[in-house]
């Protein structure tokens, strides 16, 4: 892959990137997730019409579950599973941020790119967030996070041991994202 020097390129990739907001993807999707669980019964309704999109048009199978305890039932399987699933992506995402994030590289997104061996990227996540011997650091995670682990660098200031606190809680979150997605049964 050809390396990115700076020459503007690096910075117009990492703007690119962080202006599109890509969590707006995960908010939407748990979104969904909530909306199908809290409104299984107009949905359910909506689901006895044939449902338009342009040329697509998707209307109730025959057989299809059609009456009130069997809807709830497949809502309930639906939630549970998208839930797990939701929950499994976004953890993936999480760490595969992180390690692209981990050595301050110029275009982190070209160092996603090559996370492309899933057996190694497992490997890597489980051997930072699950290991007891090789987990980040607090500095690590703070630099990785908001960009320095000097807390004197900060806008607005905040004192130091709410930075610690900070960091060890949300380094908890990536270990609960590793132990999610890397679990060693996994494999």
């Amino acid at each position: 892959m050809k390396e990115i020097h700076d020459d503007g390129t690096a910075e117009q990739l990492n703007e690119t990137f962080y202006r599109t907001a890509p969590h707006d993807y995960f908010r939407q999707r748990l979104f969904n997730l909530l909306l199908v669980a809290s409104k299984s019964d107009e949905i359910a309704d909506l689901a006895g019409e044939t449902i338009t999109y342009g040329s697509l048009q998707v209307g109730r199978s025959p057989g299809s579950a059609s009456n009130e305890e069997e809807n709830s039932a497949l809502v309930e399987q639906f939630v549970a599973t998208e839930a797990e699933i939701l929950l499994h992506h976004i953890s993936e995402t999480l760490l595969r941020l992180y390690l692209a994030h981990e050595t301050a590289p110029l275009c982190p997104w070209i160092e996603v790119t090559r996370l492309r061996n899933f057996r190694e990227f497992k490997e890597s996540a489980r051997e930072l967030f699950l290991s007891t011997t090789n987990e980040p650091s607090d500095e690590s995670i703070a630099r990785v996070l908001v960009g320095t682990s000097n807390p004197e660098h900060l806008s607005p200031k905040i004192p130091e041991r709410n930075g610690r606190v900070c960091s060890t809680r949300l380094g908890s979150c990536f270990g609960h994202a590793a132990h999610h997605w890397a679990k060693k049964e996994q494999i």
